[in-house]
């Protein structure tokens, strides 16, 4: 789920969602709704971090011309959550060259040894039935 109420941007908007958790009350909304939490992560720092604002600057340019031709509706957006890349392909080349794989290996364990903060942009959990 996505993490942080505070950080609501347009991305959020555009992919649909309906709030941000912040850790405490992720883990209350599962356990009220009958799960127990067997392991409950943060991912995506520092890469998402970074990509974040400008990712939202893209979308808040989306989400008007959604508007301006009508096709903000909740369907569109579910549609395009998760498979619309235009920041990360811009970013590609850049990440694929040998400073860039170097780059993503320390962000890859950055995020490894921050898991268990709240640093990253959403949380995963991993729960059993109470």
């Amino acid at each position: 789920v996505p993490a942080h109420q505070h950080k609501w941007t347009a991305s959020d908007e555009w992919a649909g969602h309906y709030r941000r958790y912040d850790r405490e009350d992720f883990i209350a909304v599962l356990k009220e709704s009958g799960f127990k939490v067997e392991l409950l992560e943060s991912y995506g720092f520092p890469i998402a971090n970074i990509i974040s604002p400008m990712r939202a600057r893209i979308h808040a340019k989306q989400l008007v011309r959604r508007q301006q031709t009508g096709t903000d509706t909740p369907a569109f957006h579910s549609s395009e959550s998760g498979i619309e890349r235009q920041v990360e392909s811009k970013l590609f080349p850049m990440m694929t060259s040998f400073a860039g794989r170097l780059a993503m290996r320390l962000a890859f364990q950055l995020q490894y040894w921050t898991r268990h903060t709240n640093l990253g942009m959403g949380y995963l959990a991993i729960v059993k039935r109470a």
